[in-house]
């Protein structure tokens, strides 16, 4: 397991570092538990508390705290700024597999300062301007963002909960999930645990055949089509309940098999009238112009990478033939 990623230089401006707009097309509803964003404070400078201050003074952010600490970076995050903090909650570090934390604490100044560092924008962006862009330029790369309904979804996995939090020198957003830089520390499952935005598709495997589990997790190579909290959200009602019932339980398996391919295939490797055997047997056809697309079902988010394989995320639950 590892972080990839460069340590960016912390040269920081006054101005947002962003690129790109909001794409439309990939609103598709409210996203699941945990879900929207509350607001937070209100826009502009919030009194005399620092971002260090806000975070040092919560209930929720012990372990960033401590995190921020062992970096070395509360100085800097009690300085002038602005900055725009996107900030993980203690649950949302619990949800990491075990021993991450422990690691990335090991490594101070190398692995932790990768992933804090992720977590911070140049420049004051409020919500009202995060919601109109594609990504941002963090202190370590490039963050994607997507509006997908009333909900701001990072990197396709984590979802900003409460925003403008108003510091001093800066605002806060706070997120669901921690934010990695390159391939998530862990396995496709892993992963999917680590971020509430898939809480259904996490219950659904655990009441499949545990075969799921044990491929999700396994050496792979693999490619999972995750569909979020809304995906299932969408289908008729009842549907999700009769398939987590026990005597479904082979129907959900193949369901959820369905979702995966038994080798790694990135975006960049999809063409046009593609057809890949997923591991329930069944073709799934693959469709390019405008995104991307499987089984005529659009593609939302691309190339989360684990340990052990990618996942993309579909806007909905896929079937395969009766």
């Amino acid at each position: 397991m590892r972080f990839v990623g460069l340590v960016a230089s912390m040269a920081l401006v006054s101005g947002v570092s962003v690129v790109g707009g909001c794409d439309g097309g990939q609103d598709d509803g409210g996203e699941g538990e945990g879900e929207g964003e509350g607001e937070g404070e209100g826009e502009g400078e919030g009194g005399g508390e620092t971002i260090v201050d806000i975070v040092v003074g919560s209930d929720d952010f012990d372990t960033l705290e401590a995190a921020l600490t062992a970096a070395e970076l509360t100085d800097l995050l009690s300085g002038e700024g602005p900055f725009t903090v996107f900030a993980p909650t203690d649950a949302a570090f619990d949800l990491l597999p075990a021993g991450v934390v422990d690691s990335l604490l090991a490594d101070p100044t190398g692995a932790l300062s990768d992933v804090l560092r992720y977590h911070v924008v140049p420049g004051a962006v409020d919500a009202a301007t995060v919601v109109g862009l594609a990504s941002a330029t963090t202190a370590n790369g490039e963050l994607d963002i997507q509006l997908v309904g009333p909900t701001v979804v990072l990197d396709g996995r984590v979802q900003v909960t409460t925003t403008d939090i108003a510091a001093s020198n800066g605002i806060i957003h706070i997120i669901d999930a921690v934010l990695v830089p390159g391939e998530f520390p862990g396995s496709i499952a892993d992963a999917v645990a680590a971020s509430p935005r898939f809480s259904t598709l996490l219950a659904a495997v655990g009441a499949a055949d545990p075969a799921v589990f044990t491929a999700l997790g396994g050496d792979g190579p693999l490619t999972l089509f995750a569909p979020p909290n809304t995906a299932f959200k969408e289908l008729p009602a009842g549907t999700l309940d009769s398939l987590l019932l026990a005597e479904n339980q082979d129907r959900l398996t193949k369901i959820l098999l369905f979702h995966a391919l038994g080798s790694e295939v990135p975006a960049a490797a999809v063409t046009d009238g593609a057809v890949l055997e997923s591991l329930s047997g069944d073709d799934l056809t693959f469709a390019i112009g405008p995104g991307i697309s499987v089984n005529d079902n659009n593609i939302q988010a691309f190339d989360i990478t684990a340990d052990n394989g990618v996942i993309h995320v579909v806007a909905n639950v896929l079937f395969p033939p009766t």
